[in-house]
């Protein structure tokens, strides 16, 4: 997945890559982009704790871990906003480079 956005963004097409991607994940996506030298741009879209328990608690099986690290710069609280307004505010956010990850200091996922 990383690769095939690398390859559309190398070519000029903006890219984003939504899911789970906590801390545990961006070593091995990094390690995937360092060669690329693309801007990359990490945001933690992040709700206040009573709206994300109303959230988990429609769905089944769900867990959400709070401690992003080092990567705790990188959250946008979503609060009570709907899905435009968050849009929205990300895009000037964007713009403004201020969810640029430095994927040179995010270690190595220590793969085989």
């Amino acid at each position: 997945m990383t690769r095939t956005a690398a390859a559309f963004a190398g070519r000029g097409y903006q890219v984003i890559l939504e899911g789970i991607f906590g801390p545990w994940f961006l070593p091995v996506v990094a390690d995937e982009l360092r060669p690329t030298r693309l801007a990359v741009h990490h945001v933690v879209l992040h709700a206040p704790l009573d709206v994300a328990l109303s959230r988990v608690q429609r769905r089944i099986g769900h867990e959400r871990d709070r401690d992003l690290g080092p990567y705790a710069a990188h959250v946008v609280d979503t609060g009570l906003r709907d899905a435009e307004a968050v849009a929205s505010g990300l895009d000037s956010l964007l713009d403004r480079g201020a969810f640029i990850l430095d994927i040179s200091r995010v270690p190595s996922p220590g793969l085989p």
